[in-house]
């Protein structure tokens, strides 16, 4: 069993790592003749080992270690593989096809993203460094590569697409601008990423700055900042001192602007651009989310939250519950959490209902609690909308009549789901009565 899953594996990475015989040929219909299973494992993995420097990359480059979580695209691809971008897509297709890849998360533009299974990524990780020569009989022939010159073979490669050297002038594969630092560091480029950040655009501005600020990257430049920073700081003792220090406060000066800059835009304003196509979805997001204020990331992110594609619409829903929950105002989180209510997935009920109940004010508690159940409580089963009535019933004990009346108006679905008409009745005949009796 254990032999036919490695059988399996080194097929398909044999196929991953040489695109040139993704598709059946005269080296897989080798499989057909009568050889042992593990002579022809290790004559495909030999046979189609890369010859060339560049194509010994490919292995890694595209399928192990570098590959990002939420896989890569025809574009990156076409790179790696040094191909036709038609080309690449085509054999992506067929491999997914094969079950040799899945299919990744879509981007925002619907781009289709292939990612590789996790066996196969651990298996083609040791083929990259285990040695050419085996130490043993029987043991898999490897492509004895190191990490770093791996990373170093991607970036050069990527470097060939930049004008006069500048990083910031890539071209948008759906991959390396979010993942070009990573690279770097990796490949012991630490000195090319501080110069990244200080390259300037043709109009004079930070060119980093600008290309991820366009693609609604800012919160991806920061963690590039960040980790610009980190590097900057680590074994700072065998360093120069003023280097570090200099370093240390242009970063940080870098992120306090961008702070200010978010806190200046008004809601009002990123939700037009986003509306009107002036700015991508993923753009408005990155602002909203890089105010610094609770109260007015929240609302930014509501705000925005109907003119975003539905998987960017739920993270905004999810980062302003969180910024509800941090919020310690007991009417501010309730008007936040109220305006969450009517937009967010069932998914979302349990946290925002926890958040509701930290609220101390019980009239802001009770403000929260009534919409929650009638927007999302009605869809649950009856024993779950019994269970919130009572906590909520709790509650309205401490209203004064008129607020009581508001507070019922609200909650009329959620009584015609419990009771239905007649309970809707015996609350009418109980409001004469009572209003009758205590005037």
């Amino acid at each position: 069993m254990r032999l036919s899953l490695l059988v399996s594996l080194v097929i398909s990475l044999t196929a991953l790592a040489h695109p040139s015989i993704a598709k059946p040929s005269k080296t897989l219909r080798f499989w057909d003749q009568k050889t042992t299973k593990l002579a022809a494992v290790q004559q495909i993995a030999w046979n189609n080992s890369p010859l060339s420097l560049s194509l010994r990359g490919r292995l890694d480059q595209h399928f192990t270690y570098l590959c990002p979580p939420n896989g890569t695209t025809p574009k990156m691809t076409a790179t790696l593989w040094d191909m036709d971008e038609r080309d690449a897509e085509e054999t992506l297709q067929y491999l997914r096809s094969q079950a040799l890849l899945l299919s990744g998360v879509s981007l925002a533009d619907e781009t289709q993203t292939y990612r590789l299974h996790d066996l196969f990524h651990d298996l083609a990780r040791n083929l990259l460094t285990t040695p050419q020569k085996p130490k043993r009989q029987g043991d898999l022939v490897g492509l004895g590569i190191k990490l770093e010159n791996a990373h170093t073979q991607l970036v050069e490669r990527y470097q060939q697409q930049t004008e006069n050297n500048l990083w910031h002038t890539l071209p948008d594969d759906g991959y390396i601008h979010q993942h070009l630092v990573w690279h770097l560091e990796k490949a012991g480029k630490v000195e090319e990423i501080h110069q990244l950040l200080r390259e300037e655009s043709a109009s004079g501005n930070n060119g980093w700055y600008e290309v991820r600020e366009r693609f609604g990257q800012i919160a991806g430049y920061l963690t590039d900042v960040a980790s610009a920073l980190e590097l900057a700081e680590t074994d700072w003792e065998k360093k120069n001192i003023s280097q570090v220090v200099g370093l240390q406060c242009r970063y940080v000066l870098i992120i306090a602007s961008l702070n200010s800059l978010a806190a200046n835009i008004p809601t009002e304003l990123i939700v037009v651009l986003v509306k009107n196509k002036f700015w991508y979805p993923e753009q408005g997001l990155a602002y909203a989310l890089q105010k610094q204020d609770l109260e007015s990331k929240a609302n930014s992110l509501i705000a925005l939250a109907d003119y975003l594609p539905e998987a960017l619409k739920q993270q905004a829903l999810q980062k302003a519950l969180e910024a509800a929950r941090q919020i310690q105002d007991g009417r501010y989180r309730a008007e936040i959490l109220s305006a969450l209510a009517a937009k967010f997935s069932e998914n979302l009920y349990p946290e925002a209902l926890e958040a509701a109940r930290q609220i101390q004010n019980e009239k802001y508690r009770l403000q929260v609690l009534s919409v929650l159940s009638t927007v999302i409580l009605i869809k649950r089963p009856l024993n779950k909308i019994f269970s919130q009535w009572q906590e909520i019933l709790k509650l309205l004990y401490t209203l004064k009549r008129k607020d009581f009346y508001q507070e019922m108006l609200n909650l009329v679905s959620v009584l015609f789901k419990l009771g239905g008409k007649e309970a809707l009745t015996e609350l009418e005949t109980a409001i004469q009565d009572v209003g009758r009796w205590w005037r």
